[in-house]
């Protein structure tokens, strides 16, 4: 019989690998560009800012962004690709190798940072392009708070490791 921690780690592991190829698969359409997603993040910007409703993330559109679009636009390639790994080889971590009670806290922390930075991602992408159709609205809104609520329970089971030593 599986107890309450190892039945979490379970769904956990599944939740990640769903996450992790969703993130590697978004950084691989990218990557596989061969770089035009870099090169036409001018213009991609452009777009999100044309109709976008909140006025001072237009004005960062315009500005900051388009300035650094080739920053931007490797920094969503490759933190795409990041999170992705993260997720996918920690959730292994976590069910196949974390003996360690170490290993375990390590791997949730890792976890939770990949998810932080994908909650982030989502975010930064609902403020640039949600009012350009239902589904871009709602999918990153979801994404967010899932994100989100899996970064709490990751920091809740990371303390109860620690109220075992």
């Amino acid at each position: 019989m599986m107890t309450k921690r190892q039945m979490s780690v379970v769904w956990l592991f599944a939740i990640q690998l769903v996450f992790g190829y969703e993130w590697l698969f978004a950084a691989w359409e990218k990557l596989a560009t061969g770089g035009v997603f870099v090169k036409n993040m001018p213009v991609t910007l452009g777009r999100f800012a044309e109709g976008n409703p909140f006025g001072w993330y237009k004005t960062f559109l315009l500005g900051f962004a388009t300035k650094n679009a080739t920053t931007f636009g490797y920094l969503v390639e490759y933190g795409q690709l990041l999170i992705g790994i993260a997720l996918i080889v920690m959730a292994f971590v976590l069910l196949f190798i974390g003996g360690s009670k170490l290993t375990q806290k390590l791997a949730l922390k890792i976890s939770a940072l990949s998810y932080f930075f994908g909650a982030a991602m989502n975010a930064v992408f609902w403020l640039a392009a949600a009012w350009t159709s239902p589904a871009t609205r709602g999918v990153n809104a979801v994404m967010f708070w899932v994100q989100v609520i899996l970064i709490c329970a990751l920091c809740k089971m990371c303390r109860q490791i620690k109220k075992e030593n």
